[in-house]
């Protein structure tokens, strides 16, 4: 039997933020990138804006891993919040990890987050799913892209690439 696959975005599209990304094998739930928007003068007193996550609670108990890419606010920002209703492992780099450590912190949201450090080039079977960690260049240290194994072909993501 083939694999069903989904693809689509809770938010990050035609915008500079918000990335959150979802990938259903199956129903199996990943989750690549959870990130805010920051605030303009058009928030006043707004600290970050998130992407609506009534979705993913819904589906929490499908969640098998969220995806961190590197540890920019567009792509850790809403993991704090999510996490709290929706726990499920966090794959990230080491450098990544104290990005989202630190970042708790400063927002006062306190959560014990189950990390699984990865290195930017391996592998990894994340759920029975096997899935491809490929180191890119970013500004950010310890930045990543993934590639998750179908049996339709690969699932292939780059965060924040710019043409």
């Amino acid at each position: 039997m083939k694999d069903h696959v989904k693809v689509f975005a809770l938010g990050g599209l035609d915008e500079f933020g918000k990335n959150c990304y979802v990938v259903s094998i199956n129903g199996d739930l990943f989750i690549i990138e959870c990130g805010a928007l920051l605030p303009d003068k058009s928030t006043p007193g707004i600290d970050y804006i998130i992407p609506n996550s009534n979705w993913l609670i819904e589906n929490k108990d499908n969640i098998k891993a969220y995806i961190i890419c590197h540890g920019h606010d567009d792509e850790i920002g809403a993991l704090p919040y999510f996490y709290q209703n929706c726990p499920a492992p966090v794959y990230c780099t080491k450098i990544t990890k104290s990005f989202i450590v630190n970042f708790c912190a400063h927002i006062n949201v306190n959560v014990n987050i189950d990390f699984k450090e990865i290195e930017p080039t391996s592998t990894h079977k994340i759920s029975g799913h096997v899935v491809h960690f490929i180191q890119t260049c970013h500004s950010a240290p310890g930045s990543f892209g993934v590639a998750i194994e179908t049996d339709l072909g690969n699932v292939v993501f780059f965060s924040d690439f710019i043409k």
